[in-house]
């Protein structure tokens, strides 16, 4: 082989170990930190149709509980401001769900104007309301089942 490819071969390998290890990188970074969620994004999750939202009692929610896993019987109250509660595998999550298959930043659930939303942080095992695996943020309500890993929980009046 000339020297030519030879030189051509190496720098075509950096280049792939380079995207690579900014792949890793990236990966890790979406998992401590998340993902900024937009406007049109939370619109157009609340544009879905669901007919279950019209079937659930309309109290208030004022915690949100682990009803089945390791952690069952553990809840956190629901913040009356802007505030989030962060779910997942870490102490300093508002909610340690405790579950070998949670990120340690696994999902996040806040109010806005019209409930309470939960949104997946980019997840590897991902988060469910109701047995369907969400991709962007899902509202939820009293008697919603929100899955992470082998865990349950519900938001309680």
């Amino acid at each position: 082989m000339s020297s030519l490819v030879l030189v051509a071969l190496k720098v075509g390998f950096l280049v792939l170990m380079w995207l690579f290890i900014l792949f890793v990188v990236n990966t890790i970074r979406v998992d401590l930190f998340g993902r900024h969620v937009s406007a049109e994004e939370l619109v157009a999750a609340d544009e879905k149709p669901s007919s279950r939202r019209q079937t659930r009692g309309s109290s208030t929610p004022t915690k949100i509980t682990i009803t089945t896993g390791r952690a069952a019987g553990a809840s956190a109250p629901l913040p009356s401001g802007n505030d989030e509660i962060m779910l997942g595998r870490t102490s300093a999550a508002d909610l340690d769900v405790d579950d070998d298959y949670a990120s340690s930043r696994h999902a996040r659930v806040w109010r806005d104007e019209q409930g309470w939303v939960v949104e997946d942080l980019l997840s590897t095992n991902g988060t469910y309301v109701n047995g369907q695996k969400i991709s962007q943020p899902t509202r939820i309500g009293v008697g919603d089942v929100v899955r992470i890993g082998r865990s349950q929980m519900q938001l309680e009046a």
